[in-house]
């Protein structure tokens, strides 16, 4: 059984979610997606004149004092872009470059402007956002810069004395200079169609704008002039977010309750099922919902992500909540690093 709340982007149609005209398993969804395209059409067009007042020089980027790199995508919604973020910062942590991670906050207070959080300061998602709580969670050491303004964000980084700040999500926010883009490659991309008739934020052939794409182990790759770094995400198990316990999927023999606030939840299910799992019923909801006030059954076992976890408050004291526990790596580390290293010093030339 599958229960799918409403997304809070508003239905062009009463009833019809963006995600069923972005990825339409249906040709109700195809043809919305096809009626939409003349206004992704002026929206690629509007994009290429906000690149090329750039481009241009009517427009200058502000450079911060330590080298910026950033994790992008071209989609809205999730592709990984944050565990990829904070395997980036790793590679930065061994290079001796004592990076910071830049997050927007999206969804929550902290969105506003930017503010710079030490080490291991308590960040909660509803007041910081789920990607926030999140990389706390995972990496509490790593100094967090959370708001939108990136261009304070690498200031309030360089002030702080860190060495370097990795952007989340920042590919398409062009006023503040970077000395290394990677972007992630979604391989399985189905509609590359610019918003609204599609998923995209800017035209598919930005990519040649990145100087390294992020493509998955077994991932097609695209045909750009574009430096390729490889990664696989390694799943460790699932982790009882109420006694704080690993258990491996094996000892899961009841059905699931799959319990996902993310962009693609089928890629969640994909993961759950390839791991051996038995998927009961699954809980769809918007990405980045809260899940604070959600009313789980007691009874039930549920498995969600690690970002959903860290939303989802007291309700794991009623109900068995696994979060299925993952990390990014890079394939060759060593030339992602040697790669990173030549980005720096091309820039401080």
């Amino acid at each position: 059984m599958s229960y799918r709340l409403a997304s809070k982007r508003p239905a062009i149609i009463p009833g019809v979610r963006w995600e069923s005209i972005w990825y339409p398993d249906s040709a109700v969804g195809q043809i919305l997606s096809a009626a939409l395209a003349p206004l992704g059409w002026l929206y690629a067009a509007g994009w290429r004149v906000y690149l090329g007042t750039y481009a241009l020089g009517l427009k200058l980027r502000a450079r911060a004092q330590i080298p910026v790199f950033c994790v992008g995508n071209l989609e809205v919604g999730g592709s990984g872009k944050t565990p990829l973020a904070i395997a980036l910062t790793d590679l930065l942590e061994e290079m001796d470059l004592r990076p910071a991670m830049s997050v927007s906050g999206y969804g929550s207070p902290a969105s506003v402007g930017a503010r710079l959080h030490p080490p291991h300061e308590p960040l909660d998602a509803a007041t910081h956002g789920d990607e926030a709580a999140l990389v706390r969670k995972k990496r509490p050491a790593l100094p967090l810069v959370i708001g939108r303004d990136r261009v304070a964000a690498g200031r309030l980084a360089a002030e702080s004395g860190v060495g370097a700040l990795v952007l989340d999500d920042g590919f398409q926010h062009l006023p503040l200079a970077r000395v290394a883009d990677l972007l992630v490659w979604q391989s399985d991309r189905r509609n590359r169609r610019c918003l609204p008739a599609g998923p995209l934020r800017e035209p598919e052939s930005s990519a040649r704008r990145a100087h390294a794409l992020l493509v998955e182990e077994g991932g097609d790759a695209p045909a750009y002039d574009v430096p390729l770094i490889r990664y696989r995400r390694v799943f460790h198990g699932l982790m009882d977010i109420g006694t704080g316990t690993l258990v491996a999927p094996s000892e899961v023999q009841a059905p699931v309750l799959a319990l996902s606030a993310i962009a693609r939840p089928e890629r969640f299910h994909r993961a759950l099922t390839d791991l051996g799992l038995s998927i009961g019923s699954t809980l769809t909801l918007p990405d980045h919902s809260r899940l604070d006030h959600l009313q789980l059954p007691a009874a039930a076992t549920v498995v969600c992500t690690e970002k959903d976890a860290v939303k989802l408050g007291g309700q794991a004291h009623n109900t068995r909540v696994l979060a299925l526990v993952s990390d990014m790596e890079f394939l060759a580390p060593d030339e992602v690093k040697r790669f990173l290293q030549e980005r720096v010093e091309d820039a401080a030339q």
